[in-house]
């Protein structure tokens, strides 16, 4: 199973900040849309904090894949451990994890796979189910792919315990375990370095394709979007809680590839 991209609501708010306030010029809003923008804003805010499951502390890839060897995992019913990510690399990747039955009973076990590369390339979304035996223990084997990777990409890796209703409707339950990991910090086989350049300003990751007029004023547009970002700080009353992404692509072709 695969997804198609969706921007987040973090990403529809500063772009609709920006559009209003690079001219210059101070956005005017009515009270009512004031207040209904700082919702949204507050929103996308409160979504930013994670999944409600522990989440692993940005690092380098190779201290995440070891993190994942090290989980394990604790159910009623079995046990989850060894998780491999595979060599973390662009395209695609194997992923594995021993799975213990403790039942007697047989059941579907789904691992969810989400793979986001960065910077507005696609993410690829994937979910496997197994049927697990009694009382044995086995492997189970997957996949994910990024099709760019670069110091922010990270891979989601969810567990549940599919429910296949009266008819063969699928209902995809609460997950387990949720975690989110950081293959792409330090990563010698991230592409994406290859393709942009990057500055870092206090509020921004600033990324511009190297063949991109961009890529020689990456400071300028630093300062100019610090400033911005200034202005919208002080008429909402809030900060945004960790870097914001800025990517300038060539053109839109490029945006896609």
């Amino acid at each position: 199973m695969e997804c198609k991209p969706r921007y987040t609501l973090q990403y529809y708010c500063t772009r609709k900040v920006f559009s209003m306030m690079l001219t210059g010029a101070e956005p005017k809003m009515s009270s009512p849309y004031r207040i209904l923008f700082i919702g949204l804003v507050l929103s996308a805010l409160a979504m930013s904090a994670g999944n409600g499951f522990p989440q692993s502390s940005p690092a380098d890839y190779r201290s995440e894949l070891d993190a994942a060897r090290a989980e394990v995992v604790e159910t009623d019913s079995l046990t989850i451990k060894s998780l491999d990510l595979g060599e973390a690399r662009p395209r695609v990747n194997h992923f594995s994890a021993v799975v213990v039955k403790k039942t007697a009973n047989i059941l579907t076990l789904a691992v969810d796979l989400r793979a986001e590369p960065c910077l507005w390339f696609l993410n690829v979304q994937r979910t496997f189910p197994f049927l697990i035996w009694p009382h044995g223990e086995m492997t189970i084997d997957a996949s994910y792919e990024f099709v760019r990777l670069g110091d922010d990409s990270t891979l989601r890796v969810r567990f549940f315990f599919p429910e296949v209703k009266a008819g063969g409707a699928t209902d995809f339950l609460p997950p387990f375990f949720g975690k989110t990991y950081h293959l792409g910090r330090q990563n010698p086989a991230a592409d994406v370095n290859k393709l942009f350049a990057r500055h870092d300003t206090r509020h921004f990751h600033i990324y511009g394709a190297r063949i991109s007029p961009a890529a020689q004023e990456m400071e300028a547009i630093g300062n100019e979007r610090e400033a911005v970002y200034e202005k919208i700080s002080r008429l909402l009353g809030v900060e945004y809680p960790g870097p914001i992404i800025l990517a300038l692509y060539s053109d839109p072709e490029n945006q896609a590839a």
